[in-house]
Order: C-alpha cells, then sequence, then structure tokens
C-alpha cells in the first residue's frame, strides 16, 4: 500500500488533530470508569457515524469545510486512522486498569505523532513502512519522559518498555499503529505491573 505522503504542513495539521486526542485521557483522568465508558461509547459510535457518512456530512453542510487536506489516501474510502484510536482507547479502557489505560492513551496521543512530524521533518535515516530511525528517537525519548512524570520515577524499566511501545509502532504500518500502540503498551504496562 503506497501512499502519496501529505506535505508537511498538512501532516503538522494532521499531528494537531492526533495530539488533540490526549483530551481522552485528561477526562479519565478526572471521572470514573462508568461515567467515562458511557462517554467513550458515545464518542466512539460518533466517530464511526461521521466517518462512514464523512462526504455526505460535508456536501450537506458546506463543501468548502473539509479534512481531506489531512485525510490519507489509503483513508478515503476506508476507516481514518483516528476512528481505530478511539475504538481501541474503547478496548483498552474495558480491559485494564485505569492507570494503565491513560498512560497508554497518553502515549498514543502525543508520541506517535511527535515521531511522525520529527521523522518527517529531520529524519534521514529510513527503516520500515516510511518510517525513520529520527522518528523512532523521538518516540522512545518522548514516552519516556512522559512515564516518568505519570509515575512520578525514573526508572530503567521505563527505557525497555518505551523501547518496546517504540519498536510496535515502528514495526506497524501507519493505518494500524493506532490500534497496536495503546494495546500494546497497555499489555505492557500490565505486564511490568505484575512483575
Amino acid at each position: 500500500m503506497i501512499d502519496k505522503a501529505l506535505s508537511f504542513n498538512n501532516e503538522v495539521y494532521r499531528k494537531l488533530f492526533h495530539i488533540s486526542s490526549l483530551i481522552i485521557p485528561l477526562i479519565y483522568l478526572f471521572t470514573n470508569f462508568f461515567t467515562f465508558i458511557i462517554l467513550l461509547t458515545i464518542s466512539t459510535i460518533c466517530m464511526f457515524l461521521i466517518n462512514i457518512n464523512y462526504k455526505m456530512i460535508i456536501n450537506l453542510i458546506y463543501s468548502k469545510i473539509n479534512l481531506d487536506f489531512i485525510i490519507r489516501d489509503y483513508e478515503k474510502d476506508s476507516f481514518w486512522s483516528a476512528s481505530y484510536m478511539i475504538l481501541a482507547f474503547l478496548l483498552i479502557t474495558l480491559i485494564f486498569d485505569k492507570d494503565v489505560v491513560i498512560i497508554s492513551m497518553i502515549i498514543a496521543s502525543i508520541c506517535d505523532p511527535l515521531a511522525g512530524l520529527f521523522g518527517q521533518k529531520y529524519g534521514k535515516i529510513k527503516l520500515v513502512h516510511n518510517k525513520t530511525l529520527e522518528g523512532t528517537y523521538i518516540f522512545i525519548i518522548s514516552s519516556f519522559l512522559l512515564v516518568s512524570i505519570y509515575a512520578s520515577l525514573v526508572s530503567s524499566y521505563f527505557l525497555i518498555i518505551c523501547f518496546l511501545i517504540a519498536l510496535t509502532e515502528l514495526v506497524t504500518p501507519m493505518k494500524y499503529d493506532n490500534v497496536t500502540i495503546p494495546i500494546i503498551s497497555s499489555l505492557i504496562f500490565t505486564i511490568y505491573n505484575y512483575l
């Protein structure tokens, strides 16, 4: 699946939209499970309805208002990466402990877009799926900082965990990394909590 890359400016807008998903773990931080699961379920349903009916909605509202400039070619006739991400967020919320879910969502919301932007702008060493070594470094560093801040602890185990999550992001095709990052990070943090 070869995809024409978005321009860097359009990629910045796309990543800002991606980072805005940070509101989801912040809401969970300040609510209980039942309130959050209701909000997230409604949000997930709305996201998929908008995704499925996007072209019709845009035509009804106003044809000059659209998100086509941040939608990748492979998303134009299928589910958006954002739809996959909110579904993954719902899934991990149902399965894992609250603290694990929150940090996994934060990593998916912040580290993935930072790695993408940095890799696109400064990346020289291409690895797989058009992802770069430099972007992977940024993913590891940013996730390590976020995990250390969230846990109020700096640990070499966190660095290993963040490396494994970054490796997951690296080997996953772009379309699906919004699913694998929160799920795999939740699994890894859960295993860490039981050690």
